[in-house]
């Protein structure tokens, strides 16, 4: 009987396996989209930057991000609005899938490039200009919680799922913004 439940445990340890391999192949073979290199309105793309999106841990204009965000958005285009009236950032970045909140562009613990970079975003869209993002892939992120023990149970509430989102900057057309 012993030797019977070792097989079964094993059998069922080796499904696990090769459904996880299975599983992250159709994950993997999921295609990104290039960014187009050149703009609608015909400039160049100067650069792409990647952010970890923030405010995840919130609801938001009826939309809880945790029950939005999923790992098969992979490849997904997002569309970006700026919030010039948010309370907490002056210039804030909202991000969408599928017309719901997602999280925001982060405004705090970034490098010095990615905040020029979350600047030059803001910009381009209070004065009308595109900025293409799209979903690379989700991350785990722990808001609080510092002084638990890893195994502690009550870790679980300050652990959510996050992603990672890659926007596109292109040239300014005709080396200015739009009046």
């Amino acid at each position: 009987m012993f030797k019977l439940a070792i097989i079964v445990i094993v059998a069922l340890f080796l499904w696990g396996v090769i459904k996880g391999i299975r599983d992250q192949r159709k994950y993997d073979a999921i295609p990104i989209p290039d960014f187009p290199p050149t703009s609608k309105d015909g400039t160049k793309l100067m650069k792409t930057v990647e952010f970890t999106l923030s405010g995840v841990n919130h609801e938001h204009d009826g939309s809880d991000p945790q029950k939005v965000i999923d790992r098969n958005m992979k490849g997904k285009w997002l569309t970006l609005q700026a919030e010039p009236k948010n309370k907490y950032d002056g210039t804030a970045v909202k991000v969408l899938y599928d017309g719901k909140y997602i999280g925001w562009l982060p405004a705090s613990n970034v490098s010095l490039s990615e905040s020029k970079a979350k600047d030059m975003i803001f910009k381009r869209l209070t004065h009308g200009l595109e900025v293409l993002a799209r979903f690379e892939h989700t991350t785990f992120i722990q808001v609080g919680g510092w002084d638990l023990d890893d195994d502690d149970p009550r870790l679980s509430d300050y652990e959510f799922t996050s992603a990672v989102i890659t926007c596109a900057i292109y040239e300014l057309p005709g080396g200015r913004y739009p009046k």
